[in-house]
């Protein structure tokens, strides 16, 4: 970090303090505080909207999977872009509730089905919106330490309990983000999302001009090319391939590992990967030797790897280690009887083979002295300095047709993320302050149709710093770079956190002044952006929908902003606290879909069911939130609850609670053998289970029980013209300029409400609404036609041979996507400017509603007809 870095983010805090004085002042009611007096226009939903949802903790989350895919994850992410788009012309979901008029979901839950349903609903909404927000201080602070490189260092202790780097900046990263909360509320929210939104948008273009400045669009394709072709042993290419020297200083000694082995044994990783009880028992040695060299050195276990030359220095390490090679060949003389039994004649040479891996000492011994060497042949990992690109053979970093197995991130990824988006628009609360912000339903609906391109510009912009690194790491030309990227990774030991911390901490290490202090602004107000949003929305959430329910009166204004704002402090500090004893065992991505899906995986049902369906039911609600929300929790236990088990929770060092004991607990999967998905399933099957396909299964579970149980409970259908405010039941005030002026003059739209264009649209909004149309159907039949087209009428060699041919593509198409983030990066930060004066006025001179407050006291369950 340079003087002028941190000139950009004290200049940053600065314009944090003065938006939070002035929205103070401006914020006079319940209403304001909770959805903005329903004033924002669609540039600033947009674009403050983004960065309700676009967290630090989301794009290190990004980073980890974008590193594994390269710049296939846009391609395989257009999967989802078609869903995405429909979702946001129909207005699914938002353009409805808005329409409810409801301050927060469970107040329209209330509406639909019962006050109890509505407390119900409400507290899991808030137990699971608080576990999903309360890792957001832990990964963002790792985030901070490693990129801006702070020093980490213990300030002072308290008992067992350490205060150091990473605690202090979790508690200011936290302050911010309550304080901003509680000052305005979602005014405040707003408007200093508007900025950052604004200030990202700078950073994300800069990051695409440096990669293509700095890299060049023909070194990135060639490097990314390159990765085809990493492996251990051999590469498709020869040794003619130009590969970084820590590369070729890593792969020798396994190469001459392989080439010594298989000279004493000829197939010995073969014999080893088909009985892998031999492996483990050799591994058991290591382990007791690594145990034993940590012991005597005063060394961290974790990252420890013992050298041959460790063994024969030391007799104690090389005692130890005999114990695993004699356990193995017990193993391999026991598996060899069993074959040797059976009197299938294929199986004699298989036990052929094992009598001579138990009698040949050496080959095991050697084997195990080597044991890094070792497993990476066995396993047939791929190295590289952080042990975090893990790539099958044939898979690519930049040619989509070639369908290697990304593990976790695969296609399959995309296609449950797209179901996942599906159940979560609209239905997560995340940021509920923004589902009833919106002017009226329509420019809710157009925010949403907006939004496709922002994301666009966060996706190009991240996806870009993360190819920097890469191409950084896996090119020759950036030794230095690579050298103190390597020091900076191997510092942190802990593997999890490493494979989430990598790029941020090169990006902290490669970017030059002031572009440093810009993306610092950027991932520091995408943390508070989202810290304060998610903040706000469980505090008022837990208030106005698990306390309100129970009193037979309102709030008076200032106590019920009050008690908002004490609410938010909770959550605040429930976040801080929860970061500093948890330790995430799951990608991020995952531990966002399995905490959300307590909620989402039983809400989803009853939310859209209440929307869209006259026929729902209470018991219908009831009966899908239940065991939607049942499963989930058992999947977060099914996930984590090994390690609580092994390690119980400690409270800050103070108190620790040991769980062995709770025979409960001790029936679930283990970490290091995690079960896998059935093979049955398509596209998926085989795969080690996470929390993305739990979530799934969840929600489609929910969505059966929900209708089954409403389908044989349904007696009279709902009034959805009366709870929606339609026909007769309509609001002047929700009604847009366009909806007016066609009412006058009685010309109605008839052909393009086909497609979805009503009269409350006016003719800009036509076309944009067109332009979107348009826009996604060209790209997405793009990606069908060559998608298909490589999938079912190109062989394998031609598709081997097709990497020149996606150089020419990926340029036109992120060089269309890249101007048409620019394009929109200048427009919207025109049109929010606009809104945000807007909203400011409104909020001015707007009258305080006291009874606008989200107090539902009409009837106890839905209207009937």
């Amino acid at each position: 970090m340079q003087t002028v870095d941190w000139i950009i983010i004290a200049a940053f805090g600065l314009l944090l303090v003065g938006i939070v004085i002035f929205t103070n002042r401006i914020t006079k009611s319940v209403a304001g505080f909770l959805s903005s007096e329903r004033c924002a226009g669609r540039y600033l939903l947009t674009i403050a909207n983004s960065m309700a949802f676009c967290s630090a903790i989301g794009i290190v989350g990004g980073f980890e999977g974008t590193y594994r895919n390269g710049i296939t994850s846009i391609w395989w992410g257009m999967l989802m872009m078609p869903i995405g788009t429909i979702l946001a012309l129909t207005g699914w979901v938002t353009y409805r509730y808005r329409q409810t008029r409801s301050l927060t979901m469970a107040q329209f839950l209330e509406k639909r089905y019962s006050r109890k349903f509505r407390i119900f609903a409400g507290f899991v909404a808030f137990i699971s919106g608080m576990l999903n927000c309360a890792v957001f201080p832990l990964v963002t602070a790792h985030f901070l330490v490693y990129f801006l490189d702070l020093p980490q260092v213990t300030y002072f202790t308290l008992g067992p309990w350490e205060c150091g780097t990473h605690f202090l900046v979790m508690l200011v990263m936290v302050s911010l983000g309550v304080i901003l909360a509680i000052s305005g509320g979602q005014i405040t929210i707003m408007v200093t999302d508007f900025f950052q939104g604004t200030i990202g948008t700078v950073a994300l273009l800069a990051m695409i001009a440096l990669l293509l400045s700095t890299v060049g669009w023909s070194t990135l394709m060639t490097t990314l090319k390159a990765s085809e072709d990493i492996r251990v042993l051999e590469t498709t290419g020869g040794d003619q391939l130009e590969y970084p020297v820590w590369y070729q200083e890593r792969v020798a000694p396994v190469r001459e590992h392989h080439a010594a082995l298989e000279a004493a044994m000829p197939g010995v990783f073969e014999v080893l990967r088909d009985n892998p009880e031999v492996f483990d028992a050799l591994g058991q040695g290591v382990e007791e030797a690594r145990v034993l060299a940590a012991e005597k050195r005063e060394l961290d276990l974790v990252g420890l790897e013992l050298a041959a030359a460790d063994y024969e220095e030391d007799a104690d390490l090389a005692k130890a280690l005999e114990t695993g090679v004699a356990e193995a060949k017990a193993v391999a003389l026991d598996n060899a009887n069993a074959l040797l039994a059976d009197d299938d004649a294929e199986n004699d040479s298989k036990a052929e083979a094992l009598l001579t891996l138990a009698n040949g000492s050496a080959v095991l011994t050697q084997a195990a002295r080597s044991y890094r060497s070792t497993r990476l042949l066995v396993n047939e990992d791929y190295p590289d300095m952080v042990r975090i690109l893990e790539r099958a053979e044939d898979a690519s970093m930049m040619n989509p047709s070639k369908l290697g197995n990304e593990g976790a991130f695969s296609v399959p990824f995309f296609i449950m993320m797209g179901l996942i988006m599906i159940s979560q628009v609209g239905v997560w609360q995340g940021g509920s302050g923004y589902l009833t912000a919106a002017r009226t339903p329509h420019e809710g609906r157009m925010g949403g149709i907006l939004s496709g391109w922002r994301w666009m510009t966060i996706t190009l912009g991240s996806v870009a710093a993360v190819t920097l690194i890469y191409c950084t790491i896996w090119n020759a030309n950036y030794v230095q770079e690579q050298q103190a990227i390597q020091e900076a990774a191997q510092a942190i030991q802990d593997p999890l956190l490493q494979s989430q911390q990598f790029v941020p901490t090169a990006l902290g290490i490669v970017l030059p002044a002031g572009l440093m202090g810009l993306f610092a602004v950027f991932m520091i107000g995408a943390s508070i952006s989202t810290d304060d949003s998610a903040y706000h929305s469980w505090g008022s959430i837990f208030l106005q929908d698990v306390v309100m329910p129970f009193r037979k009166k309102p709030f008076s204004t200032k106590e019920h902003l009050l008690y908002l704002r004490l609410a938010i402090i909770g959550v605040g500090l429930f976040a801080l606290f929860f970061s500093s004893l948890w330790r995430l065992t799951d990608f991020i991505n995952m531990w966002f879909q399995i905490t959300g899906a307590i909620y989402t995986g039983g809400a989803m049902c009853a939310i859209v069911g209440g929307l869209y369906w006259r026929r729902g039911t209470t018991a219908g609600a009831w009966a899908g939130m239940l065991v939607g929300s049942s499963l989930s929790l058992y999947a977060i236990y099914f996930l984590n609850g090994r390690n609580l088990v092994a390690e119980g929770i400690n409270l800050f060092g103070l108190i620790h609670l040991e769980l062995k004991n709770i025979p409960i607990l001790s029936v679930v999967q283990s970490t290091e053998v995690p079960y896998k998905v059935p093979r049955w399933i398509i596209g998926v099957g085989g795969e080690p289970i996470n929390g993305l396909h739990l979530a799934v299964m969840n929600i489609l579970i929910s969505i059966g029980v929900y209708t089954l149980v409403s389908t044989l409970t349904c007696r009279v259908p709902t009034n959805l013209d009366k709870l929606l405010h339609r026909g007769e039941y309509a609001i002047d005030d929700d009604k847009t300029a366009a909806a007016k002026e066609a009412e006058k003059s009685g010309k109605r739209r008839n052909i393009l409400r086909m497609i979805g264009i009503t009269d409350e649209f006016s003719k800009f909004d036509v076309f944009l609404y067109c332009l979107s149309i348009t826009w996604t159907a060209m790209l997405s039949i793009s990606f069908l036609s060559i998608t298909t087209w490589f999938l079912f009428f190109q062989s394998a060699e031609e598709r081997n041979n097709s990497a020149e041919a996606w150089y020419t593509g990926w340029a036109w198409l992120l060089g269309i996507q890249g101007l048409m983030a620019v394009i929109t990066g200048i427009w919207y930060a025109c049109g929010g400017a606009r809104d945000l004066v807007r909203l400011v006025r409104a909020v001015q001179g707007k009258a305080v509603d006291e009874a606008d407050d989200g107090f539902e006291q009409t009837k106890p369950a839905f209207e009937k007809e």
